[in-house]
Order: structure tokens, then C-alpha cells, then sequence
């Protein structure tokens, strides 16, 4: 990420600690995975525009289904995209296929994604979904062809929304792929995913406010006590509302999620 920005801006952010915002608790124990013998893809979020793997995603479903693979696709969410939507589905016949679910509540979000055998999307449910074991393939935003980077536990960093950041797959063939592959094969998919959502949690961020280096953005005494006194202080505020925020029986993932 900071070599994008750096080459997008001609600017040097060699210095600049980066490292994601913890979306999710880390949780001691993953039940196993458990995959069906036929291909479950879901997929949750707002239905908008710039989430455009809602609409080729119907055309990879088609195209799975002409393969003679038992295939269902469910889409969880709302927006002004869900019309256009549900008329391509009634526009490639995949009304038995395909089901727009609408919204859900959050708490629900664990028992609703795992029972996908891959989901699609982006965000903090692309991490969440991670998190619960589900192979998840990236949507990147705004891109109008059926490409990913590949799964999420092989992106390279912690950066994946947006377009030309790694080389891209093409996404029916991540599907049939995994679809062929064995047991074994699709339970280490499903443990990399949870070892990558852990570089999302709320214990790896406070780690890392705690652990990074200081360096004197002012040349005088005074900016560099500011420099740590804001470190300090920033550090403690993450943990104290994460602490608030579960003493209200509530997650930062939640928090996020509502204004995603």
C-alpha cells in the first residue's frame, strides 16, 4: 500500500507505519469447516454501484451451472443496485439459482456466512467471513469483469478493495478450481483464511499502535513529546472504546457495519 501511494502521488511515505484497523475479535476456537458436495456462494453488503461483482456474478453462476455443477448463489442486502439485480436473474432464467435475501441482523451474520462454501465481497464482511473459515474471494470495486485478486488469504497485504494493486485471476476458474479440489485441500484453504483475518483483529491492532516507532514529524523537543504523547494517547483510546464498546455487548465489526 505505501508503494501505491507513493507511486500515485510521487511522494516518499517510506517512513509512515501502516498496518489495518482491527475489525473483528479474535476468537479462541474455529469450529472446522464444513463443505457440501455441491457449491454454496453467498455473498453480503450494500447492493450499490461501485460493488460491481453483483452483477457479473450472475454471470459466472450461469456459467458454473452449464458446467453441470449443482450451484446456488445467495445475496444478502439492500440498495438502489437490487433492481438491476433481480432483472438480470430473471433475465438469464437463474430465479431458482440465485435468491436476493435482503438485509439481516448482525448478530446473525456468523450462523448466515458459514453456510457458504465460498463467499464474495468486500469490506469488513469479506474479513468477517474470513474469520469464520469461508473461503473468500475479493470483489474488488468498479471493476467490470469477472477478475479477483484470488482469495483472500493470498492477497499479500492487508490492502484489497480497490483496482491494480496485484495481478488479477479470473474468478470462474478460482470456482471451478476449489469445486474440484479435495477435502483436505479446502479445510488448509479455510484454516488460511482465519490465520489471515487475525491481521484484522482488534488484539493485532492494539499490538500494533503499542509497538510502532516514533519519529519526530517537528525538528524541535516540543513536536517530538507531542509525537509520543499522541501515540500514547491514541493507543489508549483504542483499547478503552473496545473494552466500552463490549461492555455494551457490541463489536467494533458491528459499529463499522452500519455505516458500510
Amino acid at each position: 500500500m505505501v508503494e501505491f501511494y507513493s507511486g500515485m502521488t510521487g511522494k516518499d511515505f517510506s517512513d509512515v507505519n501502516v498496518f489495518p484497523l482491527g475489525v473483528i475479535n479474535q476468537r479462541k476456537e474455529i469450529p472446522t469447516k464444513i463443505f457440501s458436495n455441491r457449491l454454496r456462494i453467498g455473498t453480503v453488503g450494500r447492493l450499490v454501484d461501485f460493488k460491481t461483482y453483483n452483477i457479473w456474478m450472475l454471470d459466472v453462476v450461469d456459467k458454473i451451472m452449464a458446467q453441470g455443477i449443482q450451484v446456488s448463489y445467495d445475496i444478502y442486502g439492500e440498495g438502489p443496485l437490487k433492481e438491476k439485480i433481480s432483472e438480470k436473474i430473471n433475465e438469464l432464467k437463474l430465479e431458482a439459482i440465485v435468491t436476493l435475501k435482503g438485509g439481516f441482523n448482525y448478530s446473525e451474520f456468523s450462523k448466515v456466512v458459514s453456510d457458504f462454501d465460498v463467499f464474495i465481497g468486500s469490506g469488513t464482511a469479506l474479513i468477517e467471513a474470513s474469520g469464520l473459515g469461508v473461503p473468500s474471494i475479493v470483489g474488488i470495486e468498479s471493476v467490470t469483469e469477472a477478475e479477483t485478486y484470488g482469495f483472500f488469504s493470498e492477497i499479500p497485504g492487508f490492502s484489497y478493495n480497490e483496482d491494480n494493486l496485484y495481478p488479477k485471476k479470473d474468478v470462474m476458474s478460482l470456482f471451478l478450481d476449489f469445486y474440484n479440489s479435495s477435502e483436505d485441500e479446502k479445510a488448509s484453504l479455510s484454516q488460511a483464511h482465519v490465520k489471515k483475518s487475525e491481521m484484522f483483529s482488534m488484539e493485532a491492532c492494539v499490538k500494533n499502535f503499542a509497538e510502532v516507532k516514533a519519529f519526530p514529524v517537528l525538528k524541535s523537543a516540543l513536536g517530538r513529546r507531542r509525537s509520543w504523547l499522541f501515540r500514547i494517547l491514541y493507543t489508549a483510546s483504542v483499547g478503552t472504546y473496545s473494552v466500552r464498546l463490549k461492555l455494551a455487548g457490541k463489536t467494533l465489526s458491528q459499529v463499522v457495519s452500519s455505516v458500510e
